[in-house]
């Protein structure tokens, strides 16, 4: 956004920020960018599509709306330009019309001082209704300000709230890192909870972005229907209220349960603790019996010493890995600050959010004011209409005036006539002249009444077109509207119902107008003929000297009839201006009947000598310019046509044209016809020269639509540029825009006040989009900064996943020499029972046994770990458990009445017999008893195979539940051979011992989970 550019640019940008692939807490953002980069598209797209209506060729290099807006100001400059030349064109000719109508204006000073109070009446109302709208604007603003300091106040409270948290959370964290460092498993928990937590606020904040960009769709639906937009603002500020209550409860509440999780950490912390330190004097009790064991046992004292190398080594892997541990939680810890700076951010996007609801009401006014403006044109309008009637009855009076005067020449000539009839002088008299001057002066007047009546269907027929213009934008804004706006648009619609029944009544005098005006030309021919014969009849010399004058006046007379009657029906096609039309009919008129004047006339009267200067002057290079000029128009005129054919005019049209361009012609050679027949001694005119005479015509009636085109362009301009200007005030939440006024009923020092606040206008739109690029430039700073955040964030994630693992090799490693010390433990327990019982039989075999007698292998100190190492710890266990369960003289042998107790409960008595071989086949110190260690042979010899299947003992083996045909015999041959074996069996007593501890945080876990669900159906009863 640096740089400017355009709505293809903008496209191209819209297109990348979409193919990005951005995490989750991110992708908020890039809809908050991509929503305010197609804004700024929609606007620039429009900007361009209104120039190009205009007519402004968009720059190919140089971009942006800066230029856009050069581009219009020079546009502008121009189009005001050519109408202040057309406003000088137009002064000229109303300078020569201002001496016409002096007379008239006077007897209308009274009616315009009339008028003049009636419009500062009007103003009066029109200021009292605009201070009114202003202070209800006031008023507006000063709620939207209370409400924005409301939401700064609420959000400061919020806050603050928030850093009393961060602060307490603060010294909290620091109490805990020093309890993470004497508990390690404890953390783990901790910040899967903490990960859930977040993923949970990331959750709901995705559904409140959800909520928002809902709300916003909905607010765009509101624009279109304005009607209901009043009485949903008061809904949605008491839901925005509840939302604020709803987000503050909801904080508070998880406020609270970060509270309550923060203290049970503690007290979970401190259970630890405890139980570290009783555990600990627990070990060196225990370190104590194993020194006084180790004395006793130098075996045992070798195995210890290479377990307490291997924790040595342990523990300083373990220290290391705390320190990792340590650096991965300050990692972590700036993690934790780093989503607090998002959840800021995301605050902020939130408060931008609020701004733009805010802009979006501040559109309101605008609308009301275009009504506003809309109105006053219409007023406009209206009192134009007004004055056209007003002329329209001084004309009507003033023809009135005329006829009455026309019916006093008529009897004073019947009376002339009757008086020559006797006397008849040798001279023309002067009445005759007088006459003569009276008649030229009348059709003077006719011809400017005329012309006046076509100046007015041509301003009725412009009114006309912006009343349909006005009407059309109404009922645009008719589904914009409020009730009341649409009722005063009632009223205005019945108003111009009115007004146009008013215009029909006026079209219906202006057609009696037109037949009065006929009626009038009629009498003025039999006038005219009257005269002739008149002056026919007092000539005393011969026809051939002085007929010209009253011939040629008579003809010229009835040239300009048919010619004024042409171009009053081409001008009603066309829709040309009429002053053009005047001027240059007279001009053409006076030249063509000057060039058709021969030169050999002898004795002309004063006013013939005149017109024949006329007509020398325009004869030789003037007429020859307007020759090539006629001809210029004419080809003009062809390329106009065939533009008109290409873009869809109808064929009928064509045809009428060509129809009354044929008549015109004939009508031109008629009366040329007429003229030399009444004078045979003027150059005869071929056709050609009447066709170039009308194409003059021709080209004055092409001259009417290219300033009407111009006329509709500056109109189309000076709409286009205030309804961009109204756009860009909305959208940029400009207040102080004071250039909405149109330029078309202004006077000029007011033009040049309008000028210049358009200008300020200009500059504060140049502030405003600095000032948005500013904006957008940080939020891409933002981004940025945003984007390296959740990269270090990932990168934090692996190296906690990292550490994670390392620790929970530590454990491993912990816990199994935690379970090694345990087992040698329980080994040195069973020695010494065994010790004991072997000193007891001892004693009491003493004096059976005789000196020479080898001792027993029961006797002797026995491990069942180390000597069946071809058997699990469990399964050890488990006939453990099996042989003190059928030994029911708890003195650690199976006597023969206790094993057919147990034969028979497993489903297979045996006889005395069958007892006796079965104790025989196993008793190896001959005590007719089983021992542990004979008890264990049993299923030694089952999984070798070397038990008969019919034996008591095989039966014996396999109706137990104790599967030992999976393990088989592993022994040892040699001294290597065993070593690689107690390498085996340590590694499978591990495996077992951490299944068993797997075990046992199942069912902490599931105690903790009852007990938690148990207090959560408590405090639901409280």
């Amino acid at each position: 956004m640096k740089t400017s550019c355009c709505s293809t640019d903008l496209k191209k940008e819209v297109e990348l920020l979409q193919c990005l692939q951005v995490s989750p807490p991110v992708s908020g953002l890039q809809k908050a960018a991509l929503d305010i980069v197609r804004l700024s598209q929609s606007w620039l797209e429009g900007a361009e599509g209104l120039l190009r209506d205009v007519g402004i060729q968009l720059p190919g290099s140089d971009k942006g709306l800066s230029l856009y807006l050069k581009r219009l100001l020079e546009h502008y400059k121009k189009v005001t330009s050519r109408t202040q030349e057309l406003q000088i064109k137009i002064s000229s000719s109303e300078e020569t019309q201002k001496s016409l109508l002096q007379e008239t204006l006077r007897e209308h000073l009274a009616e315009k001082e009339k008028l003049s109070k009636e419009k500062q009446q009007q103003e009066e109302e029109l200021k009292a209704r605009v201070k009114r709208l202003m202070e209800e604007k006031a008023a507006l603003e000063g709620k939207f300000t209370e409400e924005k300091n409301r939401a700064k106040e609420a959000l400061e409270e919020e806050q603050r709230k928030v850093r009393e948290l961060e602060e307490r959370l603060s010294h909290q964290r620091k109490a805990l890192e020093e309890s993470f460092m004497q508990e390690k498993s404890r953390v783990k928990e901790a910040l899967e909870e903490e990960q859930r937590r977040v993923h949970k606020l990331e959750n709901r904040l995705s559904r409140q972005k959800e909520v928002l960009e809902s709300s916003v769709a909905h607010e765009k639906k509101v624009k279109e229907a304005l009607e209901t937009e009043k009485r949903r603002v008061q809904d949605l500020e008491n839901h925005l209220t509840q939302q604020k209550e709803v987000s503050e409860s909801s904080i508070a509440h998880e406020k609270q349960k970060a509270r309550e999780a923060i203290e049970r950490e503690r007290r979970r912390v401190q259970d630890l603790e405890n139980r570290l330190t009783k555990q600990k004097e627990e070990m060196d009790f225990k370190v104590q019996k194993e020194d006084v064991l180790n004395d006793q046992l130098k075996d045992a004292l070798a195995m210890v010493e290479e377990s307490q190398r291997t924790k040595e080594s342990e523990s300083l892997k373990a220290e290391s890995l705390a320190m990792k541990l340590n650096e991965a939680l300050a990692e972590l810890e700036t993690a934790k600050t780093k989503m607090i700076m998002m959840e800021g951010r995301i605050q902020l996007q939130q408060q931008t959010i609020k701004a733009l609801h805010e802009e979006r009401e501040s559109l309101k006014p605008g609308f009301e004011e275009e009504v506003m403006g809309y109105k006053e044109q219409i007023k406009q309008h209206s009192l134009t209409i007004v004055n056209l009637e007003k002329r329209l009855k001084k004309v009507t009076e003033h023809h009135q005036k005329i006829e009455e005067e026309l019916a006093t020449l008529k009897n004073n000539d019947l009376a002339q006539e009757k008086a020559t009839q006797q006397d008849r002088p040798p001279g023309p008299p002067l009445e005759s002249r007088t006459k003569d001057a009276v008649c030229d002066h009348m059709i003077e007047d006719l011809v400017t009444a005329q012309k006046e009546i076509l100046s007015q269907q041509e301003v009725i027929m412009s009114l006309r077109k912006n009343l349909t213009e006005a009407h059309s934008r109404m009922s645009d804004l008719r589904g914009e509207l409020n009730e009341k706006q649409k009722v005063e648009l009632e009223r205005n619609v019945a108003l111009v119902q009115q007004q146009n029944r008013e215009l029909g009544a006026l079209k219906e005098k202006m057609a009696q107008v037109t037949s009065l005006v006929e009626k009038k030309d009629r009498e003025l021919e039999n006038l005219k003929e009257a005269l002739r014969a008149s002056q026919e009849k007092r000539r005393p010399q011969p026809p051939k000297e002085k007929p010209p004058r009253p011939r040629s006046t008579a003809q010229t007379c009835d040239q300009m009839e048919p010619i004024i009657t042409d171009i009053f029906v081409s001008s009603q096609e066309y829709s040309v201006p009429r002053f053009l039309l005047r001027v240059n009919c007279s001009r053409f008129s006076t030249c063509k009947g000057e060039a058709l004047i021969p030169s050999k006339a002898a004795i002309r009267s004063p006013q013939e000598q005149s017109f024949c200067d006329l007509g020398a002057k325009c004869k030789g290079s003037r007429h020859e310019e307007i020759i090539q000029r006629q001809k210029k128009a004419l080809s003009e005129l062809r390329a106009r046509i065939k533009e008109l054919e290409y873009a869809g005019s109808s064929n009928d049209k064509v045809h009428q044209n060509k129809s009354f361009q044929d008549l015109k012609t004939l009508r031109m050679e008629k009366n040329v016809q007429k003229m030399l027949d009444a004078n045979p001694d003027w150059p005869a005119l071929s056709r050609i020269e009447i066709q170039a005479s009308q194409n003059g015509f021709a080209n004055l009636a092409t001259e009417k639509p290219e300033k009407m085109d111009v006329s509709e362009a500056l109109d189309l301009s000076e709409k286009l540029y205030l309804d961009m200007s109204k756009t860009l005030g909305s959208l940029m939440n400009i207040k102080d825009m004071a250039g909405h006024v149109s330029m078309k009923h202004l006077s000029p020092q007011e033009r040049e006040r309008v000028n210049q606040l358009r200008q300020r206008d200009l500059d504060l739109v140049f502030d405003k989009i600095t000032q948005l690029k500013s904006r957008l430039e940080r939020k891409e700073e933002l981004l940025r900064g945003y984007e390296q955040d959740m990269d270090q964030l990932r990168q934090s994630k692996v190296s906690i996943q990292m550490y994670q693992s390392q620790v929970a090799k530590l454990e491993d490693d912990i816990y199994k020499g935690v379970e090694e010390k345990a087992l040698l433990k329980e080994a040195l327990e069973r020695t010494e029972q065994q010790l004991r019982q072997e000193k007891r039989v001892n004693r009491a075999r003493r004096p059976q046994q005789g000196i020479g007698e080898p001792q027993s292998p029961s006797r002797r100190v026995f491990n069942p770990y180390t000597e069946f190492k071809e058997f699990s710890r469990k399964q050890i266990k488990d006939m453990e458990k099996m042989f003190k369960q059928y030994d029911a003289g708890r003195d650690g042998f199976i006597d023969l009445m206790e094993l057919k107790l147990m034969m028979e409960k497993l489903g297979a008595p045996q006889t005395h017999l069958g007892l006796k071989n079965m104790i025989k086949e196993v008793d190896e110190d001959f005590d007719s008893k089983l021992s542990f260690r004979e008890f264990l042979l049993i299923f030694r010899k089952a999984a070798a195979g070397e038990l008969q299947e019919d034996s008591g003992l095989h039966v014996l083996a396999r109706l137990s539940e104790i599967d030992v045909s999976t393990e088989g015999v592993k022994g040892a041959k040699s001294f290597f051979e065993a070593k690689v074996q107690a390498i085996n069996v340590s590694s499978r007593f591990e495996e077992e011992i951490k299944a068993e501890q797997e075990e046992r945080k199942k069912q902490a876990e599931e105690m903790k989970q009852r007990k938690a669900a148990f207090k959560e159906l408590q405090s639901t009863f409280k």
